[in-house]
């Protein structure tokens, strides 16, 4: 089964980040809880982590997008864990 990894929360003020770097490339192995890519807003940085444990199928966002919180960053196939 594939689940989202989506922009989190940035804090109460900041609605949208840009997607600074990808700690992780398609096709890698990630755990639930390991920060697979970097979204940042003029105060902070943050690393997003995986949800579950599997494999990075899909990565939606390009570096230097703009992203809204809620928006899907990529997808991990947790089957494949």
């Amino acid at each position: 089964m594939s689940v989202k990894l989506v922009v989190p929360s940035l804090g109460t003020e900041a609605t949208e980040g840009i997607v600074v770097e990808w700690l992780k490339a398609v096709g890698d192995a990630v755990q639930a809880g390991e920060p697979v890519v970097v979204v940042g807003t003029p105060k902070l940085n943050l690393e997003v982590e995986a949800p579950v444990a599997g494999i990075l199928t899909e990565a939606s966002a390009e570096i230097d997008e703009v992203v809204e919180v809620g928006a899907v960053l990529g997808m991990i196939d947790e089957s494949a864990a």
